[in-house]
């Protein structure tokens, strides 16, 4: 849907705009937390943001958006980050 293609609707548009910044952000926390868990950090904090954000892009709620949620919180309350 989000290729390189000559013809593309205006709700597909609409849908890619709406999608690339979510996406970007959670392959830049992704990203971080493998810098993190290589360097010997911890990383809990930012591999559960990924998760979520990427859950959320794909639809994914059965019960993994509300554990990333705790998970992240529980993280950032201890002064984990």
């Amino acid at each position: 849907m989000c290729g390189n293609f000559h013809t593309v609707s205006p709700r597909d548009e609409e849908i890619c705009r709406k999608r690339r910044l979510p996406a970007t952000l959670a392959r830049q926390l992704t990203q971080a937390a493998g810098r993190a868990k290589d360097s010997g950090r911890r990383c809990d904090i930012e591999a559960g943001m990924g998760k979520l954000l990427g859950a959320r892009i794909l639809n994914i709620f059965e019960g993994a958006a509300e554990i990333q949620t705790q998970m992240i919180a529980r993280g950032l309350l201890s002064g984990r980050n």
